[in-house]
């Protein structure tokens, strides 16, 4: 309430009027840089049988975390090749 009326509570910080820079804007718009195959369905719209025939193809990139001597993972598609693709392919 105090601060509806001016008045700035302790230990909250002061605005400031310098502007955010380039990297931290595109940091915020970018979103994850890697993603498994349920969050690129949810962004793109991507079947999983498609998004791994994009990386089979070797358009897109990932990564696949693994613990040492066991035989599955956590495969991870890199964003930035789902959207670099998008914008090579666009109209």
């Amino acid at each position: 309430m105090l601060q509806q009326i001016g008045v700035p509570l302790t230990g909250e910080p002061k605005p400031t009027t310098q502007a955010p820079t380039v990297a931290a804007l595109q940091s915020v718009a970018a979103g994850p840089e890697f993603a498994d195959h349920r969050m690129v369905t949810a962004m793109f719209s991507f079947s999983r049988a498609h998004t791994y025939r994009l990386w089979e193809a070797g358009l897109i990139k990932s990564v696949n975390l693994r613990i040492p001597g066991k035989l599955r993972g956590r495969r991870l598609f890199d964003v930035a090749s789902i959207r670099a693709l998008m914008f090579n392919n666009a109209d």
